[in-house]
This record gives C-alpha cells, sequence and structure tokens, in this order.
C-alpha cells in the first residue's frame, strides 16, 4: 500500500480503490507504518476481515483491544534458553526478545558481524533464534541433545 507524508510528519496510507480491495480480500496484514496510531487513524482495520490477522511492527504498537482482528508483534523473537528475569512491559512474556537486539546478541554470542541479510539469517537459525509469532519445538544447546531431538523429529515426520 502506498503513502504520503504531510507537512506534519504524518504518514497517511493512500486508500485507493485498489488498495482498498486487497484489504478486503487479506488473510493477513503486516503492518509497517512506523506508529499504531497510523494505522489506527487511516482506519485501514475497517476494511480487513475480522477472521484477518495483523502482524504489526509498529512503535509504539496498535493495542491489542484496539481491533477485531488478531494482532501479533512482529518484532518479537525467542530463544529456548534465554529469557529475561523480568518480562518486559508491554505485554511481552519473559523468553521474547526484542528483534532490534538480535545484531548485538548473536555478535556477544558468536563474535560474528555479518552486513549481508543471508549470512546473518543463518548465523540467527544456527544460533536457535525463531520467530516468536508461532510456537517452535524446543531447542538444546547440548549438541548429542540436538543431534537427537532432529533425529527424533525426523523420525516422527515419517
Amino acid at each position: 500500500m502506498s503513502v504520503r507524508y504531510t507537512r506534519r510528519a504524518e504518514i497517511l496510507p493512500v486508500k485507493s480503490a485498489e488498495n482498498i480491495e486487497y484489504l478486503q480480500n487479506a488473510h493477513f496484514v503486516i503492518n509497517l507504518l512506523p506508529k499504531g496510531t497510523d494505522f489506527l487513524n487511516a482506519k485501514l482495520h475497517e476494511f480487513i476481515p475480522p477472521t484477518a490477522a495483523i502482524i504489526d511492527f509498529s512503535r509504539p504498537a496498535i493495542s491489542a483491544n484496539a481491533l477485531p482482528q488478531t494482532l501479533y508483534a512482529g518484532n518479537k523473537l525467542r530463544h529456548s534458553n534465554m529469557r529475561f528475569v523480568f518480562a518486559l512491559p508491554g505485554g511481552w512474556k519473559q523468553q521474547q526478545l526484542p528483534a532490534c537486539a538480535l545484531p548485538a546478541i548473536l555478535a556477544a554470542m558468536t563474535g560474528k558481524i555479518h552486513d549481508q541479510l543471508e549470512p546473518f539469517c543463518q548465523l540467527a537459525r544456527q544460533q536457535a533464534f525463531s520467530t516468536a509469532l508461532v510456537d517452535t519445538p524446543k531447542v538444546y544447546a547440548d549438541p548429542v541433545r540436538r543431534q537427537l531431538t532432529s533425529m527424533s523429529y525426523n523420525f516422527n515426520k515419517g
């Protein structure tokens, strides 16, 4: 969806007939507008079916009770061996990590810094980071346990 910028530094989505039709037929929508209020003020959710899911990357985020659709925070990661002693404020769970912290966490864990997307994503997968949008199988840090987990997972798949 296209956006336009106002003189007061607001970002407004362009509501063309084509864009509205896309929203009306969407199963999920990814909100990349800077602030959750940008999405709400544009009333985009009124065009999205109530059965659709919205993945929100805005900060401050869209309030969960502001929409009839299912809302997911798109900037949350998880790692089976990491958690905050106290959950971060704003609806975060103890095992959820801010995605913006991933480059620093990976650099601290591995000593490697990547400026290319594919090697960075591969390193994140190797270190067992995943999105917090869905539940993920438990990954063990111990290489033997990891191998056994992998073997049992492959065995169960058939």
